[in-house]
């Protein structure tokens, strides 16, 4: 047996299916045995693979062991030559294995090797080429220094961003999303240690592979697209907690007894990650609050102006300002508008109003702290007029038929088959569609101004570039019934993040919509919009 595939599979069914697929198709005449370790999936993953994939072995487990566990469960069964572990988020180009295996064959000193990998925005990953996490490295990534300055080697040794991505050389450590291992590599170093859950197994074992004596290397000419954080999306495990771990784990292992004064250092770049995180998650909650306390005091500041003709508030007055601002907060807080019942209007002009009455009777009790009442009032009938207005705008605009028309996404179809047309067909005739097919790109040249599905060919494979700044693309969809998966990855490989890109697998025609497999790579509506509006000015 040449080479054996292990993937480790949560609550990705499509995303395996597709990557299997790809996997196929990669083989060539190579020998290859396909191990798949289910993780307990609750979306049917294990039925679907039996059903559909009777010639993998399969693991089910009836636990989430973890990805460390999880392979080496594949990795005691893999009878290969070589071992390959692949994520099932993953696509993998028809020259891939054939590149990486005659690395391995050329270089006897090479114990694992890995390829250029794209995200799903198709914009190169640095995380397939990295150093180990020293004190100071993993310090400079997790404080950010490293992103600060992407250029400089020594803020950046883990990340290795200083060099550049199609440079093929002897690194420290591989992704484990892709990696290929020699099996007496494995059988000297045994694989991974299952003490890491998830994140910094691949850290661990490319340090002891390096350790045995073995290289450690990265080869861009072979190249796959890695859509990442699939099964962590659709996992209860706190996944940031997890890598912060991993990193404190790794160092503690190795690096305890050279550099232990450094450990503070590290644990230092964990906790400002953690405030950088913390704050990053929660500044989208504050704006609706952050409105609704600017409308609230624009009312109180205009109602001023009309009764004293002055913007300016006394000093006297500024408690009042914070306490009106806390109670009135604290009362949307208590309705739930910022919660559970952020979209309901009855619950913000409830909301408004008991927030009002208690600042009435404030007024009416502490003279010292209180508006005039025409200034309250106005500020009352102000927040009851643009509060729960802005509310409501933003609900009908998602509700408007042609708003929803201007949002769908401009799509164009590469690959003109049964599938490609159903899905322009689709986009023609229902106006709720999510995407808006203004084009086919064809690999043969006489077709040219010809209509498919009420859709036009509108140019060659060779000139998507043109044609996407052309027509303001916004996404472009292939279809993997005629399109092999090689040159999808070359083509996202050269647009690097300029658009949006899908990949309808062969088998969405069996689907009970059609598209249900619908594999997306990234999406950036904003910069959609903002090319559509420049083409209108």
């Amino acid at each position: 047996m040449d080479i054996s595939v292990i993937i480790v599979n949560y609550n990705v069914k499509y995303f395996l299916e597709q990557a299997l697929f790809s996997l196929k198709k990669a083989a060539g005449d190579f020998s290859v045995e396909y191990i798949v370790v289910d993780n307990a999936s609750s979306d049917g993953s294990a039925d679907y693979i039996r059903e559909n994939f009777p010639e993998v072995r399969l693991i089910a487990n009836s636990e989430n062991l973890g990805f460390g566990r999880a392979n080496n469960q594949g990795l005691k069964l893999a009878s290969g030559k070589y071992l390959l572990l692949v994520n099932p988020d993953t696509v993998v180009g028809e020259d891939t294995l054939r590149v990486l295996i005659d690395n391995l064959d050329r270089h006897k000193e090479i114990g694992a090797i890995g390829p250029k990998i794209l995200d799903r925005a198709g914009k190169f990953d640095p995380g397939c080429r990295r150093g180990f996490p020293t004190p100071f490295a993993a310090f400079s990534k997790l404080s950010g220094l490293a992103a600060l300055f992407p250029k400089s080697k020594v803020f950046n040794q883990y990340n290795m961003t200083y060099l550049e991505a199609n440079t093929a050389c002897e690194v420290d450590s591989l992704a484990g999303s892709f990696m290929l291992v020699r099996r007496e590599v494995y059988e000297k170093t045994r694989g991974f240690d299952e003490d890491y859950f998830m994140y910094g197994e691949d850290l661990d074992w490319c340090y002891r592979i390096k350790q045995a004596g073995w290289q450690v290397y990265y080869q861009p000419r072979a190249e796959i697209i890695h859509y990442g954080g699939e099964s962590a999306l659709r996992s209860r495990v706190d996944v940031r907690r997890e890598f912060f771990r991993a990193m404190h784990l790794f160092v503690r292992k190795h690096f305890t007894g050279k550099m232990a004064l450094a450990l503070p250092l590290l644990q230092l770049g964990i906790y400002i990650r953690y405030l950088i995180d913390w704050c990053a998650l929660r500044l989208p909650l504050l704006r609706a609050p952050a409105l609704d306390l600017l409308l609230l005091n624009a009312g109180l500041v205009a109602g001023r102006f009309l009764r004293y003709g002055e913007f300016s508030p006394h000093p006297q007055l500024l408690p009042a300002y914070i306490i009106y601002n806390i109670f009135w907060l604290g009362t949307m807080l208590f309705f739930g508008v910022y919660g559970r019942k952020k979209g309901s209007i009855l619950n913000t002009i409830l909301a408004i109003i008991s927030g009002l009455a208690v600042l009435y009777s404030f007024t009416y009790f502490f003279k010292q702290f209180a508006f005039s009442r025409f200034v309250l009032l106005f500020t009352g009938w102000v927040t009851l007029t643009a509060i729960p207005g802005w509310r409501l705008i933003v609900l009908r605009l998602s509700q408007m038929r042609k708003i929803r028309e201007f949002f769908r996404r401009r799509a164009l179809l590469i690959g003109i088959d049964e599938l490609s047309l159903k899905i322009a067909k689709k986009s023609r005739e229902k106006s709720g569609y999510p995407i808006k097919v203004v084009g086919f790109l064809d690999k043969r040249h006489d077709r040219l101004g010809h209509i498919m599905a009420g859709i036009e060919i509108v140019g060659s494979f060779e000139e998507a570039e043109q044609i996407i700044d052309k027509l303001s693309i916004e996404e472009v969809i292939f279809s993997g019934a005629s399109i092999p998966y090689g040159e999808i990855v070359r083509f996202i490989d050269r647009f690097q993040g300029r658009t949006a890109f899908k990949v309808i697998p062969e088998t969405a025609l069996e689907s009970s919509d059609g598209e249900a497999p619908f594999l997306e790579l990234g999406f950036s509506r904003r910069r959609g919009i903002l090319r559509r509006w420049k083409k209108v000015k």
